[in-house]
């Protein structure tokens, strides 16, 4: 018997849930444990918490459009496969949530055991492709300013991206501060840097204590630093 595989389904069509639910609980053995998620939010939040194997996404979302659905579970966790779910009638947009990468798509009136369980371990099986290294993370030593232990302009880049794809694509607000730190030039010609590299520590310290741990604080120059929010209320308020 292999391990137990993780699914995370995304679908606010109870009926279509409970058939995947029904179809995987008939496999046995504890081959599979499942996650239901009835909206598209808290389901990409629990993606990005990491441990689902697959990720099964229903076309009945409202909170997003067709394929962007997809695009949203794809850009929050990358090498997670997604298996889509889909009415018979909507041909053309299959094919574009097949364009936008899901692995594959299963036609609801198509959710017997056989055929979900067969589909959900296909794709199961295409993790291993997703381990390129081409949109990982850099390194801790890479990403990470030695100085103040924030992000540095290379780690914000790498991990912004995401957060800003997840944004545009859930139609998230976010926001973006830019902080420069006023004449540490002259506290470094008076003082000495070590003066200069205290301030900055501070500087550091203000900023992890006032943000959120959801957002990412980096320095990104010598005396300059910048914070994305990565989720903040229509009227730029941080919620």
């Amino acid at each position: 018997m292999g391990r137990e595989l993780r699914v995370l389904l995304i679908d606010d069509d109870s009926k279509a849930a409970r058939r995947v639910e029904r179809a995987l609980a008939s496999a046995g053995n504890g081959s599979f444990a499942v996650e239901w998620v009835d909206r598209l939010l808290p389901g990409l939040d629990r993606l990005a918490d990491g441990g689902i194997d697959v990720c099964l996404i229903g076309l009945s979302l409202g909170e997003t459009q067709g394929p962007r659905t997809v695009l949203a579970a794809r850009a929050q966790a990358p090498d997670v496969p997604v298996l889509a779910l889909a009415p018979t009638t909507d041909e053309e947009v299959v094919r574009r949530m097949l364009e936008e990468g899901a692995e594959e798509c299963l036609r609801t009136d198509e959710l017997d055991a056989d055929v979900v369980v067969a589909a959900i371990r296909r794709v199961a099986n295409t993790r291993a492709r997703r381990q390129e290294p081409s949109r990982e993370l850099p390194t801790r030593e890479q990403a990470v300013d030695g100085l103040t232990s924030l992000l540095n302009e290379r780690g914000l880049l790498a991990l912004g991206e995401r957060h800003v794809e997840v944004a545009v694509l859930t139609r998230r607000p976010f926001a973006v501060l830019y902080v420069d730190i006023d004449g540490l030039a002259s506290v470094n010609a008076g003082a000495g840097t070590g003066e200069g590299d205290r301030a900055l520590v501070s500087v550091a310290g203000l900023l992890t204590a006032t943000f959120r741990g959801s957002d990412v604080v980096a320095r990104v120059g010598g005396d300059e630093f910048c914070v994305l929010l990565s989720v903040v209320s229509p009227t730029g308020a941080s919620e």
